[in-house]
């Protein structure tokens, strides 16, 4: 009787325990004569022991050949010596064909060295659970989990080994396909950070050919767009000669779409993918030859990483003959945009590549979209800041127009009082005309800098003026910030005012003279324009909101109208130049009675205000 190691095992162990514990009857008898009572035992149940051992033996094997489990034994050369019918039809075998056959039959090159292996602990007593790939009888693979445990002969030596075997190719391809889904989706989402950077669509297609050659582990294939300008294909990124045999007349990377053929062509016609493992003979080729790939070298597709990635055949490899092929069109709105072509995979392509690309496909036609409409956003802006700059210079132009029309006018006017106004009309266009020069000049459309058009804008009225600069000087002290046009124009007509005013009549002829025009902005975000001169003064008594000067009201107007701000009129302040440490000049004002104006305007800059 041979002796199991294991409660596996304990199948067999059973029916020799069911038999001997219940058939074994024994009789206790004495001999007459004898001076002790020694019993006498004499065997009378054998016949009955051999009996129930054949019918608990029958039972237990008619339960292992009705278990859905494979269940098998073998020897010492691992030679089935036993195997029931649920291990048979989990093969496709019958019981009798498998009988007598090496197990290692049933089994792949890579399994084979693992299962001898794992015979050499069985020789150890060692009992284990491991996971192989068995050929059935039609050559599919399936998964299955085998438990073996060694048998032992009377001596305890190993004779061979039970096998329990469960068939889990369901769950084994769902573990498999989990774990292709989740490095998918890791793949899509490092990718899709990727294409969200600003990268060209060259570079865009490089890194879709990329992954999908590595997630198909194809050998060939190229990725290529449609120039919507040409409507032509173009194909940055591709390997191997993927072209030949497949266009007519043209080769490379850009080509009209109505030169493909074949199945490439095929796609691009009918805007559907092609999964074929035997492209020579898939009548979609539509009479065009068998396709082929000729080794040359290109230009290496780009990497993740911005290294470059599997390198071309070099040249002068003989032509390869396609047999796998796979094709997805990139599609945007039923419109053919581009595509993502692949060849020879290391196994035949299956449904699981035709969705990996598909999903890539996907990625590509959002990540072009995108491309165009930041494009067109781009273009469009462009012809915007191109009109916009073209307006404001003509604007600057109509405004020069006006004033040359008003000296013209000028000319024939021999009123002073009337050439005066003129003047002053002429230097408030220069101020507007000067702003919108400005403007179309900086690289922000709707700012300028305030320091730039302040202090061209005072140089050139004392230049309108005629003032003897040696006599009159300007000290300027306006610090450099970006202001729109809402706030720029009514700074430049409220500075122009005061200049005027101050070169009219705060000085004396002849007398020396000097004015002061500071803007700073404040820790609460608010412009502080301060102007001063030191001359005579304002008038006592003047009320600067209830005059009849044209300017001042002007002043008024802008600065607590149209500025929104705070003005303050100081009379009697005097004007002390120094030299900082950077060497710029500082101004400190001081009172002084009875010399001198300070006009001072505290506001908040003003934001550009749709028009309806």
């Amino acid at each position: 009787m041979l002796l199991y190691k294991t409660k596996e095992c304990n199948v067999l162990n059973t029916c020799r325990h069911d038999a001997e514990e219940t058939s074994a009857n024994v009789e206790q008898t004495k001999e007459p004569g004898k001076l002790n009572d020694e019993p006498r035992y004499e065997i009378t149940g054998r016949p009955i022991m051999e009996e129930a051992f054949k019918k608990s033996e029958g039972k237990y094997r008619h339960l292992v050949e009705l278990a859905h489990a494979g269940i098998c034994t073998i020897d010492k050369n691992a030679c089935i010596t036993f195997v029931n019918p649920g291990m048979a039809e989990m093969l496709g075998y019958t019981v009798e064909q498998m009988h007598g056959a090496q197990i290692l039959r049933f089994m792949n090159a890579e399994n084979v060295e693992l299962a001898r292996n794992d015979f050499q602990l069985r020789t150890q007593g060692i009992s284990e659970n491991h996971d192989f790939e068995l050929i059935r009888k039609d050559g599919t693979t399936i998964y299955a989990s085998i438990e073996s445990t060694p048998l032992l002969d009377e001596q305890g030596q190993y004779d061979g080994a039970l096998a329990v075997v469960a068939d889990i190719t369901h769950r084994k391809k769902a573990e498999i396909q989990l774990s292709k889904e989740s490095k998918l989706n890791a793949a899509i989402a490092e990718l899709s950070s990727t294409l969200l950077e600003s990268i060209s669509t060259e570079e865009i297609t490089g890194k879709i050919l990329s992954y999908a050659l590595r997630l198909t582990n194809s050998k060939y294939g190229y990725a290529g767009y449609v120039d919507p300008g040409t409507n032509r294909l173009v194909c940055p990124a591709y390997i191997g000669e993927v072209f030949t045999d497949n266009t007519e007349n043209e080769t490379g990377s850009v080509c009209g779409l109505d030169k493909f053929k074949g199945l490439w062509g095929w796609v691009m016609e009918n805007h559907q993918p092609i999964l074929t493992n035997a492209a020579g003979e898939d009548p979609r080729l539509t009479g065009v030859g068998e396709p082929s790939l000729s080794g040359v070298s290109k230009p290496p597709v780009p990497s993740l990483s911005g290294s470059v990635g599997p390198p071309a055949p070099p040249s002068g490899v003989l032509p390869v003959s396609i047999r796998r092929f796979l094709s997805v069109p990139a599609m945007i709105n039923k419109t053919f945009v581009g595509q993502i072509s692949l060849a020879e995979s290391d196994e035949d392509y299956t449904g699981y590549d035709l969705d990996v690309v598909k999903r890539l496909a996907v990625l590509y036609t959002l990540t072009l979209q995108r491309k165009r409409a930041e494009e067109q956003i781009e273009t469009s802006l462009k012809e915007k800041e191109v009109l916009l700059r073209e307006v404001l210079h003509r604007t600057k132009n109509n405004m020069q127009v006006i004033n040359g029309l008003i000296s013209l006018q000028s000319q024939y006017i021999k009123d002073a009082t009337t050439l005066h106004s003129l003047q002053e009309i002429k230097n408030r266009i220069i101020s507007m005309s000067l702003a919108h020069e400005k403007l179309y000049k900086s690289q922000d459309l709707s700012k300028i800098d305030l320091k730039d058009y302040a202090n061209d804008l005072s140089r050139s009225l004392l230049r309108n003026y005629k003032t003897d600069t040696g006599k009159i000087r300007l000290h300027s002290e306006v610090d450099s910030m970006m202001v729109s046009l809402e706030t720029a124009i009514p700074i430049g007509l409220i500075l122009n005012e005061l200049i005027s005013n101050s070169l009219k009549h705060a000085f004396l002829p002849g007398k020396e003279g000097e004015i002061s025009i500071r803007a700073v902005m404040n820790v609460e975000n608010e412009i502080e324009l301060t102007f001063k001169d030191n001359g005579i003064g304002l008038p006592e008594g003047l009320d600067i909101r209830c005059t009849d000067s044209l300017g001042l009201q002007l002043i008024t107007t802008l600065a607590e109208n149209q500025l929104h701000g705070k003005l303050e009129v100081e009379r009697g302040w005097a004007l002390t130049a120094k030299e900082a440490t950077a060497g710029q000049q500082e101004f400190t004002l001081r009172p002084a009675k009875g010399t001198g104006t300070l006009f001072m305007i505290t506001f908040k800059p003003l934001n550009y205000r749709m028009r309806h």
